[in-house]
């Protein structure tokens, strides 16, 4: 399988996106890349912590809005800043074992 990037857009739920990027730290395979959009959450600890995310694990990617662009739009924005095969995934979501490779199989 190609590699992809997998876009996490986040606003807040700071619990929820912690155990999404284990997950995806865990088992998506590094070479896809993964970006993280904050919507300019207002949880500044969230926001701190994200980007040391970022700063630790080179296929990590954060970005954090300036304003808050609600989810259509920040989705938007990513995808429209991305180019090649995406995984769009909510910030709440938790993958399992070859999951990116079994849904680009599908795909």
């Amino acid at each position: 399988a190609r590699p992809c990037t997998i876009l996490v857009p986040v606003y807040n739920g700071a619990n929820q996106v912690r155990r999404c990027l284990r997950s995806l730290l865990l088992h998506a395979d590094p070479r896809h890349g993964v970006v993280i959009a904050d919507d300019c959450s207002t949880d500044l600890d969230l926001s701190e912590e994200l980007s040391e995310w970022s700063a630790r694990h080179a296929h990590v990617r954060y970005i954090r809005r300036a304003n808050n662009l609600g989810y259509l739009d920040n989705v938007n924005a990513l995808l429209e800043e991305t180019e090649g095969d995406v995984l769009l995934l909510n910030s709440d979501t938790e993958i399992g074992p070859q999951c990116v490779e079994r849904l680009q199989r599908a795909a």
